[in-house]
C-alpha cells in the first residue's frame, strides 16, 4: 500500500489540475499548461506517400498555441488540451499549404488522427514558366498538388500573378522580361509571394549581361566562360542588384559531388547531409557574389564554385495586407508568453485574431519579411531525368515556400 498511496495523489492532483483546461470561453487555458491528452498521427503531401518534416502542427485555443513540429518521417506527438479542438497543420508560414482537422482530446489517452485526414492540402494557386530544361511543374504534380502554365508576358499584369501564392520560373525562361515585369515581381514578393528560380532564369531577378563579349543585343546570350577571378558582369534591368546577387554564366559541365547541404531542414527532408549534383549543360550560372541578406542552402567546397543553391526574403511594406486571398485567414507571429526567444510564424483564422492581439501576438511573420525566393544554379530535369536526391530538394522546396 505504501508503494500505492503516492500514485494515487498525483494522479488526484493531475486530475484536478486538468479540470482547470479548458477552450471555454469562459474558462480559458492556465498559463502553465497541464496536459489533457495527446494528438499523433503522420503527415503526407497530397499524393498520400511523401512525408511533410518540419510542419508546424497546433491547436489554437484562444490565442494561446499547443503546438510542435513533424520529425523527418512526418510524425508528430502533440499535448493539447481536453476536449473538440481543430488540429492546423502547415508547412512554410502556412500561406500556401495548410490542412485543418476537427478532432476530440482525450483525457490522459493518446488519439491518433488517420493517415487520410493528415494530408497537407494546398491553399493557394501555383503557376509556373516552362523551360527547356526545367519541369519542375511535374515535381509539384506528383506532390498531388496543381500547378497553371503561364507565359513570361503574362508577368506584365500584376494582378494576375498577385493571385498565385507562388511563381516557378524554369531554366531557358529568360527572354522577354522588361522594366514593367521586374517592377511587378518584386511587388510581388514584397506583398507575400514567393518565387522559385533556376539557371538561367535568373535574369527574371537580376537582369540581362550587357556587354558585347557576354551578350547578344537580341538575344541575351552567354559566349564564353570565366578564365580568371570571380566578377560581377554589368547587367540591364532586374530588381535584385550585383552587390546582392551577382552571377555568371561560367559553369562547366560535370558532377559535382560532395556539395554540402548546408540548411539542416533540408538536410533532414533529403536525409543527406552532402550531395552530388549533375550539371549536364556546358554554361550555367554560377554565384560570383552574395550579400549577407542570402541564405546558402548548398555549397560546393570542392571544385570552387561556391554557393549552388541561396534563398532571400524581402521587407514587407509597412501597409501589407497579411490576410488570404479570400480574407479569412491571416499570416501573424506568435509569442509565447514569457518565451519570446521560441515565437512562431503561423497563418491562423482571422476570427481568431482578436485573441491573439490580446496575447501580444503581432501581425506578420516573425523575420518581419514576407515572400521568398529561391534561387538554384541547377536546373532539375539533367539528362530528362530527375535524381532521386534532386527531386528530394525540389520537393523541400515547394512545400517550404
Amino acid at each position: 500500500m505504501k508503494r500505492f498511496i503516492p500514485f494515487l495523489v498525483v494522479a488526484a492532483l493531475l486530475f484536478s489540475l486538468a479540470a482547470l483546461v479548458s477552450c471555454d470561453k469562459d474558462n480559458p487555458p492556465v498559463d502553465e499548461f497541464t496536459p489533457g491528452g495527446w494528438l499523433a498521427g503522420q503527415v503526407f503531401a497530397k499524393n498520400g506517400t511523401t512525408p511533410i518534416a518540419n510542419a508546424n502542427v497546433f491547436v489554437d485555443c484562444n490565442g494561446e498555441i499547443y503546438i510542435t513540429q513533424t520529425d523527418r518521417d512526418g510524425r508528430f506527438k502533440l499535448i493539447a488540451p481536453e476536449g473538440p479542438q481543430v488540429l492546423n497543420i502547415q508547412s512554410g508560414y502556412g500561406r500556401i499549404f495548410r490542412t485543418t482537422v476537427d478532432v476530440t482530446v482525450e483525457k490522459y489517452k493518446v488519439t491518433t488522427i488517420p493517415e487520410y485526414d493528415l494530408k497537407l492540402a494546398q491553399a493557394a494557386n501555383l503557376a509556373y514558366i516552362a523551360g527547356s530544361y526545367d519541369e519542375i511543374q511535374d515535381v509539384i504534380e506528383s506532390l498531388g498538388y496543381t500547378c497553371t502554365a503561364i507565359n513570361i508576358t503574362d508577368l506584365e499584369d500584376a494582378d494576375l500573378i498577385a493571385s498565385y501564392g507562388a511563381l516557378f520560373i524554369n531554366c531557358s525562361a529568360h527572354h522577354g522580361f522588361n522594366e514593367a515585369i521586374w517592377n511587378n515581381l518584386q511587388e510581388y514578393v514584397e506583398n507575400g509571394g514567393s518565387l522559385y528560380v533556376s539557371d538561367w532564369a535568373v535574369s527574371s531577378l537580376i537582369g540581362y549581361l550587357t556587354t558585347k563579349d557576354q551578350c547578344d543585343e537580341n538575344r541575351h546570350w552567354y559566349y564564353g566562360h570565366s578564365t580568371g577571378t570571380k566578377s560581377c558582369p554589368t547587367r540591364l534591368g532586374g530588381f535584385i542588384t550585383t552587390d546582392d546577387l551577382c552571377t555568371q554564366r561560367s559553369g562547366l559541365s560535370g558532377t559535382i559531388t560532395g556539395a554540402s547541404v548546408i540548411n539542416q531542414e533540408l538536410a533532414d527532408w533529403i536525409g543527406l547531409n552532402t550531395i552530388d549534383i549533375n550539371y549536364d549543360l556546358g554554361s550555367w550560372e554560377t554565384i560570383q557574389q552574395l550579400s549577407d541578406s542570402w541564405e546558402v542552402l548548398i555549397q560546393d567546397d570542392n571544385m570552387g564554385y561556391g554557393p549552388l543553391a541561396v534563398r532571400t526574403r524581402l521587407d514587407s511594406p509597412a501597409d501589407l495586407d497579411l490576410k488570404t486571398k479570400d480574407q479569412s485567414w491571416v499570416t501573424i507571429c506568435h509569442i509565447p508568453p514569457g518565451n519570446p526567444a521560441n515565437a512562431h510564424t503561423i497563418t491562423i483564422a482571422l476570427s481568431a485574431w482578436p485573441a491573439h492581439e490580446a496575447h501580444g501576438d503581432q501581425m506578420g511573420p516573425c523575420e518581419g519579411h514576407s515572400g521568398s525566393i529561391i534561387f538554384t544554379t541547377f536546373h532539375n530535369h539533367p539528362d530528362d531525368d530527375i535524381p532521386v536526391e534532386i527531386q528530394k530538394i525540389l520537393e523541400y522546396f515547394i512545400i517550404n515556400l
